[in-house]
């Protein structure tokens, strides 16, 4: 009785782990997917931006910011949007054919040929208004202004 009793409580520990570290890993998948999805709806990153600290020539923390926009029904969603130097923005292939987001004038955005369901992302480190174009499709024209 005494080896039934010392493998259930083995087994009841070993459960009680798994459970422990199969749940953290699978809450934070489970989180994942669903801000991935929630991200698909919300295009602008509005309520979902992704917030890092980094640190300043002086010491003190400023906020990086991260935003989606999504490249679907031929179309960049949103196809104008403003956001801070220092900021973060990632275009993402929703759509059924391969496309770019590529600078109408100058480097600054330049991606390779986008399948579907990648992503591109590029952080914006000077003010300007940065006007880009998709290279396979030019009626698509997407603005992002950094203030």
């Amino acid at each position: 009785m005494d080896n039934k009793k010392f493998l259930f409580s083995i087994v009841l520990t070993t459960l009680a782990l798994m459970l422990l570290f199969g749940c953290t890993q699978s809450g934070y998948e489970q989180n994942t997917t669903q801000n991935t999805n929630q991200n698909a709806d919300k295009p602008t990153g509005v309520g979902d931006n992704q917030v890092v600290a980094t640190g300043g020539t002086t010491g003190e923390q400023t906020q990086q910011k991260s935003y989606n926009v999504v490249l679907q029904n031929f179309n960049f969603n949103p196809q104008t949007l403003t956001i801070n130097v220092g900021d973060k923005v990632i275009w993402r292939n929703g759509d059924t054919a391969q496309h770019t987001v590529t600078s109408d004038t100058g480097s600054e955005l330049d991606s390779p040929l986008m399948q579907i369901g990648s992503t591109y992302e590029h952080t914006f480190n000077q003010k300007g208004e940065f006007d880009y174009h998709c290279t396979p499709h030019p009626s698509m024209k997407g603005k992002i202004i950094v203030e």
